[in-house]
């Protein structure tokens, strides 16, 4: 129905167009024609020069169809459907791929739509390659080298990246103050910008768990907790003490979870969990339900009981609907004497269908909607008049556009400031360096996680979990079953589409 309705939608739009220029009736001739939705005046657009494009994506629907709108000012040519229907259809983000897929089988495909797993597009066919128009274009000599290199498959490129949420650390301020905590004697220097260590932050967490407890009377307050109940060490902190490495220990062709560095970052957070410092979302120490009655993963925290939190900027809108006084920290660097900080961060890819009929325009729309100067500046500019916080940044070199952030992350009298992300936001406007994750673009990776998820006789990952057995005892099984999916993938979609 929703289908339906956008393209009678569109029908209005042109055939109202086709009115006004009507010499029949000459009373409207100086009446402009706008359309319902964004409000543009295409009454001096040749009805047969009208271009038609449907999109869809996972991000905030109200800022996605302002953004639409811009683009459709700035080329009043494009009338652009956004398929919100296709979010309501997958109920959760992590199905929208295959709703992409399911309406690829009834011709139903949007020309432009973001990518959360890349293999069963491929898979399909779905996906446009767009090599030609990328190399052609100038613009694409701004954008930072890692989001460069991200759904490219020797020469055939399927995907381009949307924007990266930065990974930190968010700290509850009343629990360090209540607590008499100091930031500063964990590796802090906020003159310098000097940041913590990972062995600082976890011992700030012991010391915090140890303390808490006892002042509160209650052990149900625990030093560190993150997104789902995973502190992502294994995935970030291997980067960190390896500056050849990406996220995961991933080195560009293959994974090292046999290397000592990676073994010892996944057993860590593992043996906080043990230890108590990591929070049990699961039992109490008596062995019985959590006092709040539900495992939610993230309960402990939005309750105020857990001090450090490892999430990303996704999860800035916390900060206004938090109860606590909360502020984002960088994710800690290596422990050798001379580690510097790097910044982790998280990707999303925006993708042009194969079954497009106007693939320049698909890529004009994918572009502004992904990491244009102008779009990225109306991007900034929407968040700002909402209120809201941005919590996908830019991928690109573009002055203006970071000028913009810092005024509004950096700048302390800012109504969306967001303390202690001055420590990560400057680095990155003097860098530009980010280590991205690839989980949306790296194929045969959905594979390996479904099989280390789901296949637990091979993979023991619940055992581990567990404390049965240690990482180190199934470290080469993981590396060979990652690099099997990956490797052979990688190979496969050079030839993309004739893969077989």
């Amino acid at each position: 129905m929703r289908r339906i309705l956008s393209m009678m939608m569109v029908l209005f739009i042109v055939f109202s167009i086709i009115g006004c220029k009507s010499k029949d009736d000459p009373k409207d001739d100086d009446q402009p024609v706008l359309d319902p939705i964004c409000g543009i005046d295409r009454s001096g657009v040749n009805p047969e020069d009208i271009i038609e494009l449907e999109y869809a994506s996972i991000e905030n629907q109200e800022i996605e169809q302002q953004l639409l709108c811009e683009f459709q000012r700035l080329n009043p040519h494009i009338v652009v459907t956004n398929r919100n229907d296709i979010l309501e259809m997958s109920g959760v983000a992590d199905n929208f791929t295959y709703s992409i897929v399911e309406l690829a089988a009834i011709n139903d495909t949007p020309d432009v739509f973001q990518v959360m797993q890349i293999d069963p597009l491929v898979e399909n066919r779905l996906l446009y390659d767009f090599s030609d128009l990328w190399n052609n274009d100038p613009d694409t000599a701004h954008i930072l080298p890692g989001a460069a290199n991200a759904a490219l498959y020797g020469d055939v490129r399927l995907g381009m990246v949307n924007g990266q949420v930065m990974m930190g650390v968010f700290v509850n301020k009343n629990l360090l103050d209540d607590t008499n905590f100091d930031l500063e004697n964990y590796g802090f220097d906020f003159q310098t910008g000097e940041i913590w260590n990972y062995d600082e932050m976890i011992q700030l967490a012991r010391d915090f768990t140890t303390r808490a407890r006892s002042r509160y009377d209650n052990d149900f307050y625990y030093g560190i907790d993150g997104d789902w109940n995973n502190l992502n060490f294994a995935w970030a902190l291997p980067a960190m003490d390896h500056p050849e490495w990406g996220m995961n220990s991933f080195d560009g062709t293959g994974f090292n979870f046999t290397d000592p560095i990676y073994i010892n970052h996944y057993q860590r957070e593992v043996d906080l969990f043990f230890e108590g410092v990591k929070a049990n979302i699961r039992l109490n120490s008596a062995g019985a339900q959590l006092e709040f009655g539900t495992a939610l993963p993230d309960l402990f925290f939005t309750e105020g009981r857990v001090l450090l939190y490892s999430s990303y900027s996704w999860n800035f809108d916390q900060i206004n609907l938090s109860t606590q006084d909360l502020m984002f920290l960088p994710f800690p660097k290596g422990t050798q004497e001379d580690s510097v900080p790097r910044l982790p961060s998280a990707i999303g890819v925006m993708a042009i269908s194969s079954n497009t009929e106007h693939p320049e325009e698909a890529y004009e729309l994918a572009k502004f909607m992904s990491w244009s100067e102008e779009g990225a500046l109306a991007k900034i500019n929407l968040y700002k008049e909402a209120g809201e916080h941005l919590t996908k940044f830019p991928i690109t070199d573009y002055d203006s556009v970071w000028s913009a952030i810092e005024m509004l992350y950096i700048d302390s009298s800012s109504s969306l400031y967001v303390e202690g992300f001055d420590m990560i936001l400057y680095p990155l406007l003097e860098t530009k360096e980010v280590v991205m994750d690839f989980g949306k673009w790296l194929p045969g990776y959905s594979e390996f996680k479904n099989w280390y998820t789901h296949m637990q006789t091979e993979s023991r990952r619940n055992d581990i979990n567990n404390g049965l057995i240690r990482f180190a005892d199934v470290a080469q099984v993981w590396e060979d079953k990652a690099n099997q999916f990956v490797t052979s993938k990688l190979e496969r979609y050079q030839n993309y589409p004739d893969m077989d």
